[in-house]
C-alpha cells in the first residue's frame, strides 16, 4: 500500500485530508523541487505548479526535479512530468506563468495552502500580502549560501513583520552561492509544515526556523505581531 507507513502517523481520515487537499507551488527551483516532490509522495490530491523558468545547466546542482536532458525546457512542465511518474493518481496543474498583481487571484484559487518557493523578495511579499488578506495559510522559505530560514504564516506574524516592506533583497543564491543539500533540506522542512498544516497538527505557536549548514546548528524563535505592520495588523 503506497501510504502504509505514513497512515501509521496520522490514520486513513488523515490521508482522505491530504487527497483532497489543493497546494500551490510558487517557485520550481531548489526549494520547490523536494517539497513538489515529498507532497505528491505523501498523497496530497492536487498540485499546483507555479514558474515560467526553463531548466538550466547551472540548477541541475540542487534542483532535484530535472535531469540535463531536461535542460531547456519548462520547468512546469518537466516537474508535471516527474510527478505525475512518482504518482500517477496526483492531479498536477502545470502554471508556466510569474506570479504577479494582475494574475495572483486565479493563480491561488481554491488553494488550501501555498508555498512559498519564490527566490525574490517581491514575489515573498506579494505572496504574504495576498494569504494574510485572504487568510490562506503560507509556508514560506529563503535559502543562500550555508543558511536556510523557514516560517509558516498563518494571518500573523507575517513576512513583513520580520522585513517589512522592501521588495529588493541582499541576493540570492544565483549572486551568493548556495550548499545543494541546503535547499533539500529546507524545501523538504516546507513540505512537513504544509502536512502538519494541512492535517491540523502544526504546532500552535508561529516560530522562524533557521539552519546553520556551516555550524550545523539548529535555532528557533517564537515570532510576534508586529503592531505597526503594515500588512497583517491592519
Amino acid at each position: 500500500m503506497r501510504h502504509h507507513r505514513q497512515q501509521l502517523l496520522w490514520g486513513s481520515e488523515g490521508q482522505a485530508k491530504l487527497a483532497a487537499s489543493t497546494v500551490a507551488i510558487v517557485g520550481l527551483g531548489g526549494l520547490g523541487s523536494p517539497a513538489a516532490l515529498y507532497l505528491a509522495g505523501a498523497g496530497v490530491g492536487r498540485l499546483r505548479l507555479i514558474d515560467a523558468d526553463k531548466v538550466e545547466l547551472s540548477n541541475l546542482h540542487r534542483q532535484i526535479l530535472y535531469k540535463s536532458s531536461h535542460v531547456g525546457r519548462p520547468k512546469a512542465e518537466m516537474a508535471r512530468r516527474q510527478l505525475e511518474a512518482l504518482d500517477p493518481q496526483c492531479q498536477v496543474e502545470e502554471c508556466p506563468s510569474y506570479i504577479k498583481e494582475e494574475n495572483i487571484a486565479p493563480l491561488l484559487a481554491g488553494a488550501d495552502l501555498v508555498l512559498d518557493c519564490a527566490d525574490n523578495l517581491a514575489t515573498k511579499q506579494l505572496l504574504n500580502r495576498w494569504c494574510v488578506s485572504h487568510g490562506l495559510p503560507l509556508v514560506s522559505a529563503v535559502a543562500n549560501r550555508w543558511q536556510y530560514r523557514v516560517q509558516l504564516v498563518r494571518g500573523g506574524p507575517c513576512l513583513a513583520c520580520l522585513y517589512g516592506e522592501a521588495e529588493q533583497g541582499a541576493g540570492n543564491c544565483d549572486s551568493l552561492g548556495v550548499a545543494g543539500p541546503l535547499l533539500g533540506m529546507a524545501g523538504s522542512f516546507q513540505g512537513l509544515l504544509a502536512i502538519q498544516q494541512l492535517l491540523g497538527m502544526a504546532p500552535a505557536q508561529d516560530r522562524l526556523h533557521l539552519f546553520d549548514g556551516q555550524k550545523l546548528a539548529w535555532n528557533s524563535w517564537q515570532l510576534s505581531r508586529d503592531p505597526a505592520c503594515p500588512v497583517c495588523s491592519q
